[in-house]
Formats: structure tokens, sequence, C-alpha cells
């Protein structure tokens, strides 16, 4: 049998340890990213009639008296500084939602915000009733 310098083989174990352990980051990481995009896709439908979605809607009254317009902002038309004053967004959320709407084309519905990453259900609950899309 051979002798094999302690050296040479310490290196080899060591180079096989971070292979490995790059092998399971890379794994972690692509689990990630599929059940992030399987939550996108699957995301419960979160309670917001479709016709409330639309900016030119009069808020009515229990009693169905017209009550004066609600003021919604448009996901297709605001500018960043617009989308900053909603509460919850900062710039870096702006900038994704603005980022999409260039990459991909106007928003079709409020619930394509939850594409945007860092807007998940809970934030959308409490955007969806401020937006809407022209």
């Amino acid at each position: 049998m051979k002798v094999v310098n302690r050296s040479l083989m310490i290196e080899i174990i060591r180079w096989s340890l971070a292979g490995v352990f790059l092998l399971f980051v890379a794994m972690g990481a692509s689990r990630y990213v599929e059940t992030r995009r399987t939550k996108l896709l699957t995301a419960p439908a979160v309670p917001f009639p479709p016709e409330t979605a639309r900016c030119d809607i009069q808020a009515t009254s229990e009693s169905g008296r017209a009550l004066a317009p609600v003021q919604r902002l448009s996901l297709n038309r605001a500018s960043r500084q617009d989308l900053e004053r909603l509460p919850g967004i900062g710039p870096v959320l702006a900038d994704e939602i603005i980022r999409l709407r260039e990459r991909h084309g106007p928003f079709q519905k409020v619930e394509d915000l939850l594409i945007v990453p860092g807007i998940g259900p809970e934030r959308f609950r409490r955007l969806a009733p401020m937006l809407c899309v022209e």
C-alpha cells in the first residue's frame, strides 16, 4: 500500500466537505425558490370582491345611500412617491412594484400584487382596499 502525503489527504477531505456543504446550500436555495414560487401561485383567495377593484366604484352605506367616492390608488399609474405613501410600503417595495409593472406590463387585477417579493397575504389584505387597477 502506498503512503499518501498527510497534507494532501487533509486537503482532499477539506475540499470534499466543502463540496458537500455547497451542494446542500444549493439544494436549500433551490427548495426555497420553488417553495416561494408555489406559495405565490397557490396563494389562497383573499376575500376581496372583484367589483371593488375598479377605481370608479362609488361607496354606498348599508341603507343603499351613496357616500362620497372612495379615493383609491391605481397600481398602473402610481408613481414611486404615491406607492411610498401606502402603509407598509417603503422605497424598496415601491421600486419592486414599479419594476414588475415595467417588465410584465400593467397589473390586470389587484391580486397580482402578491407576485411582488415582500408582499404576502397579510400585507396584501391591508393594502387591497386602498388600491385599484384601471
